[in-house]
């Protein structure tokens, strides 16, 4: 009997949102290996250990290196958002402006920020649906010194009104 390798399976019209180390699994069935991180929703992060795998790596390295909740969360890849898109084209202008390091750490409160704004936009929707408020992640910087200043974030909550135009609540 051959051994079933374990796999992840998200079709196109299933529901939820299920992330193999941060990325969406393709169509059909996805191969999980050892140490792999699967979330589910936004509330389950797991790690996969298999067995025998985990127990050849502890032989040869001695040690199994963990990753934080943070770490785990931090790699998973919104390119499918709009404001992550647009943040590459910022980050360049940023890194121009003050330096790779302090660029590198602003991406990283973005990319903690992020997930929240998007969740708070899926918890929005379902609990307030008629309202039709959507939460949206800017970045802002002082013009009287654009060349220094660090870049800030801020939320803003927008609402369509009668079918129009959203308007800044």
């Amino acid at each position: 009997k051959e051994a079933r390798k374990p796999c992840s399976r998200k079709g196109p019209n299933a529901p939820g949102r299920v992330l193999v180390n941060g990325r969406a699994p393709h169509n059909g069935c996805q191969a999980l290996l050892h140490c792999d991180r699967i979330i589910i929703g936004h509330a389950y992060c797991f790690r996969l250990t298999i067995p025998n795998v985990a127990n050849e790596n502890v032989s040869a390295s001695g040690n199994i290196a963990m990753d934080s909740m943070e770490d785990a969360l931090f790699e998973v890849v919104h390119e499918h958002a709009d404001e992550f898109v647009e943040c590459q084209a910022l980050m360049e202008s940023v890194k121009d402006r003050i330096g790779h390091s302090r660029a590198q750490e602003f991406l990283g409160l973005f990319g903690r920020t992020l997930p929240m704004i998007e969740e708070a936009n899926l918890i929005t929707t379902t609990v307030r649906p008629k309202d039709q408020l959507r939460f949206q992640l800017e970045v802002t910087s002082d013009i009287m010194r654009f060349t220094t200043d660090e870049p800030e974030l801020i939320v803003r909550l927008f609402q369509a009104l009668d079918g129009k135009e959203e308007q800044e609540v």
